[in-house]
């Protein structure tokens, strides 16, 4: 049998937990996607968490492998609306205003925020973790207002999906003639 005191501990949980969810309720997320992955999302009915489609053959695999092993694999959102530069390489002039997006509220899908995932990391994790914090605030984004969730996450919550603009519509994929044979 419960003592008071453990009553009084276990009502106390609960009513922060309440209050993390109604400030939950407040947040809109927003999960940014390449044009030439938006219609593989829609047809699945959900985002995956980053990698799941990255092969052996990309240049850039065993930099990803080494990420997702010190972090994780997550599927990544941000609260942040601005319009900020997000494409450095070719595409000069994309923005997250051209990029296609998903749209939750933050209370309807299991997801924490990245700042409190990167306290726990430690070690080259939390390095890298810097690394990639640094990099996006050197190109506008903001890193204290992302979210993440260690599963897929299922289009059913979704609020509305946005599908970008024309310019975004012109961005090359990267990876298109890594299958292609010669």
């Amino acid at each position: 049998m419960a003592t008071s005191q453990q009553r009084q501990q276990l009502a106390k949980k609960r009513k922060k937990e309440e209050q993390q969810l109604v400030k939950l309720r407040k947040i809109i997320v927003r999960h940014y996607t390449k044009p030439h992955w938006l219609e593989k999302i829609l047809a699945d009915g959900l985002i995956k968490t980053e990698g799941c489609n990255v092969t052996s053959k990309q240049p850039n695999y065993k930099s990803l492998m080494l990420q997702y092993r010190l972090i994780g694999r997550y599927v990544w959102f941000t609260e942040d609306t601005a319009d900020s530069v997000v494409i450095q390489q070719r595409e000069v002039g994309i923005t997250s205003a051209d990029l296609p997006f998903f749209e939750f509220n933050a209370a309807n899908i299991k997801i924490e925020r990245w700042p409190d995932v990167r306290k726990r990391l430690a070690g080259n994790a939390l390095l890298f973790a810097k690394i990639l914090d640094d990099a996006a605030t050197a190109n506008g984004d903001k890193p204290n207002k992302w979210w993440v969730s260690k599963r897929p996450v299922s289009l059913e919550k979704m609020i509305r999906v946005v599908r970008g603009t024309a310019a975004a519509d012109k961005m090359m994929n990267p990876y298109e003639s890594i299958f292609k044979e010669d």
